[in-house]
């Protein structure tokens, strides 16, 4: 065998036949095509696979968002019905005066709109053991921020009973 009539390998191709530039770009592509550096049809490919996949995030990550906003005023409603029920059912407890409490414990939510009842109505009067419910409601819409509002017109409703004290 006569290596004298064999040229030297090409710097980093890493093989020893002989072969020239044009050999060698199709090596460099074919190197690419395996690592995924593809060209344009490969761009392509990731363009429509980005616009299916987007929006798909999007509703994704905007519906936890928004999910998460009605689980946070589901609970902000339980603690204020509850100090509320509390409030009402004190000693000379009033609606006014579990009103009051409710106002603080929704507003330091940030919480502004909603609905508040009590029946039978408490008064100072009301005798001792008797049951008092605390009925609050709130639009789901009043603490969401989602461009997607998948609870557009829904409510939230937290009822507390307790016996007068």
């Amino acid at each position: 065998m006569n290596h004298l009539n064999e040229s030297p390998p090409t710097a980093g191709c890493g093989h020893s036949a002989p072969h020239g530039h044009a050999a060698h770009r199709s090596h460099t592509a074919q190197r690419h095509r395996r690592l995924g550096l593809g060209g344009p049809r490969r761009r392509g490919a990731a363009a429509v696979e980005t616009a299916i996949a987007l929006p798909l995030l999007l509703v994704l990550v905007f519906g936890a968002v928004e999910l998460a906003d009605g689980i946070f005023l589901k609970q902000a409603l339980t603690v204020a019905a509850y100090e509320g029920a509390r409030e009402v059912t004190r000693q000379k407890g009033t609606a006014a005066a579990g009103q009051r409490r409710i106002d603080e414990v929704l507003a330091a939510r940030g919480i502004t709109e909603y609905g508040y009842s009590v029946e039978p109505v408490a008064t100072e009067e009301t005798p001792r053991s008797t049951r008092l419910t605390v009925r609050l409601t709130a639009p789901v819409d009043s603490v969401s921020w989602s461009p997607l509002r998948l609870f557009t017109g829904k409510t939230i409703e937290k009822t507390v009973s307790m016996v007068r004290q």
